[in-house]
This record gives structure tokens, C-alpha cells and sequence, in this order.
């Protein structure tokens, strides 16, 4: 399997999480989940900073296209960066043994 890890940046104008929520945008998110059940994606983690509008997600999938298939609409919401990864410590590149 493969590793993505997906950074989402909006501006502090365009925020849509409270205390003004933007209820039709914060529902794409919320199917994140869903969408990754369904395309056979693991979340490995979803994290956010609130105070730099930043969403850090670590997703892992046999095929690109499952990743685009999870994220879609979000892509909407501003800024999508999708970088593939590798875990060096599971692997003879570990810089910790």
C-alpha cells in the first residue's frame, strides 16, 4: 500500500468551521470517512490546527486514484496538497537503527 499525506489550507477569511459554520462545507469533510470506507482508503490520521486553518491527513491505498476518490469535493473547500510518502522506519532507509 501506499502513503499519502494531504495538507489543506484555507484563509482565516474563508473559514468555514465555527463560530460561523458553513454547515454544506463542513459536510464534505465529514465524508471523508465514508469515502475512504468505500474506496478501500485507511486513514492513519486527520489532524487540524485550528489557529493556522491547516488539516494534516495521512491516508494509505493501493491506487492514486482512491486517494482523489476520498478527498474529492474537499478540494473545493481551498488549498489540497497530496504528497506521496514513505515510512523510513519500517523499511532498511530507518535513520533510527
Amino acid at each position: 500500500m501506499a502513503t499519502y499525506h494531504i495538507t489543506h489550507r484555507h484563509s482565516a477569511e474563508n473559514c468555514y468551521g465555527p463560530p460561523n459554520e458553513d454547515v454544506e462545507t463542513v459536510a464534505l469533510w465529514k465524508q471523508i470517512g465514508k469515502n475512504a470506507e468505500e474506496n478501500n482508503v485507511e486513514i492513519k490520521f486527520f489532524v487540524l490546527n485550528p489557529s493556522e486553518h491547516i488539516f494534516f491527513i495521512l491516508l494509505e491505498a493501493e491506487d492514486y486514484l482512491n486517494i482523489e476518490k476520498t478527498i474529492g469535493q474537499c478540494k473545493k473547500t481551498g488549498k489540497i496538497t497530496v504528497t506521496p510518502v514513505v515510512d523510513v522506519v519500517h523499511t532498511p532507509l530507518n535513520p533510527f537503527s
